[in-house]
């Protein structure tokens, strides 16, 4: 990965695990150089920074290994994570804002709320882009955070 903000593209290296699979909305914005990138490289509104921070934060997690998709965008000019989770054949979309809460704390808050709900039937939404709390919700069948279903 290529942090544009280092002279001379200065690269750094990441321990992102093979899986899950990233998203993260492109910029055309990437500052005052206009060298070229190399093949298969993007420019991102997102520091090298926040994706390492979150890593340190949840990879560890024994919940992490079930979140299939990690999509990274901005909501009121905060970062947000949304992370699709599988487990037991249920579908979970988790919201993360990681300035609203401790990521230690939020973990072991997650790891506990995935534990309750494997008991239940049907699809959640686990939103924790609150200050200090995190909302569940019901979701029908297919429905994704933000669809009209």
């Amino acid at each position: 990965m290529w942090n544009l903000a280092e002279r001379g593209f200065g690269f750094r290296d990441l321990e992102i695990p093979t899986r899950p699979v990233w998203r993260m909305q492109a910029s055309s914005l990437i500052g005052e150089s206009d060298r070229a990138l190399p093949s298969g490289v993007f420019p991102s509104i997102f520091s090298t920074e926040v994706i390492d921070g979150f890593l340190k934060g949840f990879s560890n997690a024994s919940w992490f290994d079930g979140v299939e998709e990690v999509a990274l965008s901005r909501r009121a000019g905060d970062d947000l994570f949304e992370l699709r989770y599988v487990r037991d054949g249920k579908n979970f979309t988790i919201l993360i804002q990681k300035s609203k809460h401790d990521l230690e704390e939020l973990s072991l808050a997650l790891e506990y709320i995935l534990n309750r709900l494997r008991l239940e039937g049907g699809n959640h939404l686990i939103d924790a882009t609150y200050t200090d709390k995190v909302v569940v919700k019901s979701l029908p069948a297919g429905a994704r955070e933000g669809s009209s279903r």
